[in-house]
C-alpha cells in the first residue's frame, strides 16, 4: 500500500476527472460572466452597490483567482473533497477490494494514512486548479 498506487487508482477514476472539471469550470464561468455579462443600468465597474471584490475584479483580472477561490470554498470545494474522501474507502468496500487490503499484512493505520494523504493531495490539486484557471482567465 503506497501513496503512488493510491494516487494512480484515484486518477484512473472518471469521477475524479469530472469533479476537477467542475472545479475548473466555475472560475471560467465567473471570469467570463464578469467580463462579458450584462451590468444592467450601472454601466460602470465602480458602481456604489457592487461588492468591493467584484469592482476590483472588473478593474483588474488578477483578482479572479482569489474571488473564485472564495466563492468555491463556501460550497463546491468542500463538496468535491467530501465526495472524493467518501469514495476513498467506500469505493474499496463497494468494489470488494477492501477485504483483500485488510487481509494483507498492512496495518490499518497505514491504510488510513495513505487514504488521508491521497485525499489531502486531491484537495490541494483542486485548490491549485481553481487558482490556476482563475489566473489564466483573469
Amino acid at each position: 500500500m503506497s501513496l503512488s498506487a493510491e494516487v494512480r487508482k484515484s486518477a484512473s477514476r472518471l469521477r475524479t476527472w469530472v469533479m476537477l472539471g467542475m472545479v475548473a469550470l466555475l472560475p471560467t464561468i465567473f471570469a467570463f460572466g464578469t467580463r462579458y455579462g450584462d451590468r444592467g443600468d450601472r454601466g460602470r465597474a465602480d458602481a456604489g452597490d457592487a461588492p468591493f471584490f467584484l469592482v476590483q475584479v472588473l478593474r483588474n483580472g488578477a483578482g479572479v483567482p482569489f474571488v473564485a477561490l472564495v466563492i468555491l470554498s463556501s460550497f463546491l470545494l468542500p463538496l468535491v473533497v467530501a465526495v472524493h474522501s467518501g469514495d476513498a474507502l467506500g469505493g474499496e468496500a463497494a468494489g470488494g477490494t477492501l477485504r483483500y487490503l485488510l487481509v494483507r499484512p498492512v496495518r490499518r493505520s497505514r491504510l488510513y494514512g495513505v487514504k488521508l494523504a491521497s485525499v489531502t493531495l486531491f484537495a490541494a490539486v483542486a485548490t491549485a486548479l481553481t487558482l490556476l484557471v482563475g489566473l489564466l482567465w483573469g
